[in-house]
C-alpha cells in the first residue's frame, strides 16, 4: 500500500510547503496538506494533482496553535491515508511588520509560539504513536536564519524559531531509539516565493532559495537510513551573505 506524508504549513505557490508536498506525491506517497486558508489549500492540491497524475492529496484546514483543530485535521488524514511515515512541520508566523522589544505587545510572542512551538507539539503528539508502532518515521522541521540569530525588529520571530529548534532537538533525542528521525532545516535566506517577490522585486535570483531544491533536500533527509541520521542542515542560495 502507498505510504503517507503530512505537510503542515502549505499556502504559497511556489513555497516550501507546497514544493515538499508535491515532491512526496511524486514518490507515490498519499499526501495530506494542512494550512489555514481553504482556497490556497485547494489551489495547492489541484496543482499537485496536475503535476503528479494519480496523486492522492487531501487538504485540511487548521490553525497550528489550535490543539483541537490540529488533532481533528491530522486524525482525519490518518483515517483517510493511514498513519504517516513522514511529517513536515513548515508553519510560522510572519516576521513583519518589524517592531522593537521596547514597543512590542506580549500577545505578539504568543502568536509566534503558537505557530512554532505549540503547532509542532500538537502535530508531533498526533503522529508519534503511529510512528512508534511502526518503529520508523521522519519529522522534518523548517527553521530559519532566526533559529540561530536574533535580529533587530523581529524578536518574536526569533523567540518562536529558537524555541522550535530546542523542541525539535529534544524530540530528536527522545525518539531516535524508536527509529524516528527528527531533523531541523535552517532556511538561511530569502525564499523564492510570491511574498518575497512582491516586497523585494529587485532581489536577484541567486539570492533566492529554490523551493523545489529544498523539497529535494527534505526528501533526502527522509531517505536517510537509521545509522545515518542528520539532525540539522542549513540551506542558502549561493549569493546570500552569511
Amino acid at each position: 500500500s502507498m505510504c503517507a506524508a503530512i505537510v503542515m504549513g502549505v499556502s504559497h505557490q511556489p513555497g516550501i510547503g507546497f514544493a515538499v508536498a508535491k515532491r512526496f506525491a511524486l514518490e507515490g506517497l498519499k499526501v495530506g496538506i494542512v494550512g489555514r486558508q481553504r482556497e490556497r489549500l485547494d489551489n495547492c492540491a489541484a496543482s499537485i494533482a496536475a503535476a503528479c497524475p494519480g496523486a492522492v492529496v487531501r487538504a485540511m484546514e487548521a490553525d497550528a496553535g489550535d490543539q483541537a483543530a490540529v488533532s481533528t485535521a491530522l486524525g482525519a488524514l490518518v483515517e483517510a491515508h493511514g498513519a504517516p511515515e513522514v511529517l513536515v512541520y513548515n508553519c510560522a508566523a510572519r516576521p513583519f511588520p518589524s517592531v522593537n522589544v521596547a514597543e512590542a505587545e506580549p500577545a505578539l510572542y504568543k502568536t509566534h509560539l503558537d505557530a512554532s512551538v505549540f503547532g509542532l507539539l500538537h502535530a508531533a503528539q498526533a503522529v508519534l504513536p503511529g510512528m512508534r508502532a511502526r518503529g520508523s518515521g521522519t519529522i522534518v522541521v523548517t527553521g530559519a536564519t532566526a533559529s540561530l540569530r536574533g535580529s533587530a525588529g523581529t524578536s518574536a520571530f526569533a523567540v518562536g524559531k529558537m524555541a522550535l529548534r530546542g523542541l525539535a532537538q529534544s524530540l530528536a533525542k527522545e525518539e531516535a531509539e524508536h527509529g524516528i528521525h527528527v531533523c531541523h532545516a535552517v532556511i538561511d535566506g530569502m525564499v523564492d516565493m510570491p511574498l518575497i517577490n512582491q516586497f523585494m522585486p529587485e532581489v536577484p535570483e541567486g539570492r533566492l532559495i529554490d523551493t523545489d531544491a529544498v523539497a529535494e533536500t527534505y526528501w533526502g533527509l527522509h531517505r536517510q537510513p537509521k545509522r545515518c541520521f542528520t539532525f540539522e542542515v542549513d540551506i542558502r542560495p549561493h549569493l546570500a551573505k552569511w
